[in-house]
């Protein structure tokens, strides 16, 4: 088979578009990917749940004493062996000074 001038152009110029085709579907995915929000701490998921159950509250889908139960379970541990948890009325941080829950901010 013997391709003229103008059939090969017409490939030539056809591999151009795929290859620009295939450049512009990487820097979509590309841009997708950088724009994934970074993971939360454990402190930003423990605020993110206990903001979620006052919610539930506030929407009648769970009791105030209900709600005051889970956050007691949303406590976290930080690298020093700290335990802290989120006030139910303030939202304030609280960490435990091995006898009683001092208002803090945690450790970012």
């Amino acid at each position: 088979m013997h391709l003229g001038w103008t059939e090969f152009l017409i490939i030539v110029a056809m591999a151009f578009i795929l290859l620009w085709v295939v450049s512009a579907i990487r820097r979509v995915v590309s841009k997708i990917a950088h724009s994934t929000p970074p993971a939360r701490d454990a402190f930003q998921e423990v605020e993110f749940q206990a903001a979620a159950l006052r919610q539930q509250v506030a929407q009648g889908r769970i009791s105030e004493p209900l709600c005051r139960e889970r956050m007691r379970d949303l406590m976290v541990q930080d690298t020093h062996g700290n335990w802290w948890m989120v006030g139910y009325e303030s939202g304030s941080w609280f960490r435990h000074d091995g006898r009683d829950w001092v208002r803090a901010d945690p450790p970012r």
